[in-house]
């Protein structure tokens, strides 16, 4: 009977490791933002406009920890910012996106979705506040296309932009 127990602890641990292979895709890589797909990004202003920026991720994946490198080229500028989470759910600090300020975040599964929720607090003209972002990164079923669906919820509201990246 003992035997049989094992063997039945065996499967489920290897249905169970099967299973979390196919929910946590690699999104290691190359990407290219591809605009004419992708939402209009505001760049802090409100109601966006003008030629949209070339951004390139840079993502490492490795175990239980992601690195990003963004690059984001605009008018002839360009700025490069990394990012590093660990995909556990344990909290992580990065700077936030633009350099304005820390994000405070973490990280979760849901399927085959990598989640990143955070806070970061700034300064503005209009004194402190704080945002709330959630980005759900998830790649097409070849592995070419990597769509980030993010949520920035302000005290003037909540907006859902969609980003959408070229595998290189």
């Amino acid at each position: 009977m003992k035997k049989s127990t094992v063997i039945a602890a065996v499967c489920v641990l290897a249905i169970g490791l099967a299973v979390w292979a196919l929910a946590a895709p690699d999104f290691s890589g190359t990407w290219v933002l591809d605009a004419s797909k992708s939402d209009q990004m505001s760049m802090g202003r409100q109601g966006g406009g003008g030629t949209p920026p070339n951004i390139t991720l840079t993502i490492q994946q490795s175990g239980n920890e992601l690195a990003i490198t963004r690059t984001m080229e605009m008018g002839g500028n360009q700025r490069t910012s990394d990012q590093k989470f660990t995909l556990d759910g344990k909290e992580n600090t990065n700077t936030a996106m633009m350099g304005r300020g820390e994000m405070v975040s973490k990280s979760r599964w849901d399927g085959g979705t990598l989640v990143i929720e955070g806070t970061q607090k700034i300064s503005s003209p209009r004194g402190e506040m704080e945002i709330a972002t959630k980005e759900a990164y998830s790649l097409s079923e070849d592995g070419k296309v990597l769509t980030i669906t993010t949520t920035r919820t302000t005290p003037q509201g909540e907006r859902t932009t969609k980003q959408v990246y070229n595998k290189q």
